[in-house]
């Protein structure tokens, strides 16, 4: 009898719902390596061929690497349970697009790399996110940041744009911007 108790509670325990037990089996998702990388949690999901945002990472991560997937898109539910992230590398994705909110919560974030996509609109909250720093938008399509951008510049330490089709008028107005 004491056999299949054990047995009953084991069974049970492997049982145990979690936040997204009831949509993802988190056991068949591939495995991103988490560390500690300057005293700072990292989920290292670097080349894993993702096809769509990962649904089983520790919500308590600050760094997180998805570079090198095949991610197509990025919805502030992926990204909302995330708070305490503060560098976020989405290089080399198959990204088209990103939801008008999908950095709303991410008062943290101080590096937002998303270059190398097919993007051609950057929401307006990228510029009003309170502590990024580090901003790379290069190889993506033709993106129009002058307007929602402005006076953005001043905070930011670093706006990677290369290999975007830029104009003498744009980047008059981004120097004028920061000076």
């Amino acid at each position: 009898m004491e056999g299949k108790l054990i047995c009953l509670v084991l069974v049970m325990a492997m049982n145990v719902q979690t936040p997204w037990s009831s949509t993802v089996d988190c056991r068949r998702e591939v495995r991103c390596r988490i560390s500690y990388t300057h005293r700072m949690k990292a989920a290292d999901c670097f080349r894993k061929e993702f096809k769509e945002f990962p649904k089983c990472l520790p919500t308590d991560i600050e760094v997180l690497e998805l570079t090198y997937n095949r991610i197509r898109t990025i919805t502030r539910d992926d990204l909302s349970k995330f708070s305490y992230l503060k560098f976020l590398y989405l290089q080399d994705n198959l990204i088209t697009e990103l939801d008008d909110d999908v950095f709303s919560d991410m008062d943290e974030l101080m590096t937002l790399d998303i270059s190398i996509n097919a993007l051609r609109n950057i929401p307006a909250t990228v510029f009003q996110l309170p502590s990024l720093k580090t901003l790379y938008l290069s190889q993506n399509r033709n993106i129009n940041i002058i307007g929602m951008a402005r006076g953005f510049y001043r905070v930011l330490g670093k706006l990677e744009l290369s290999f975007r089709e830029t104009t003498t008028s744009e980047i008059t107005k981004i120097i004028y911007d920061v000076v």
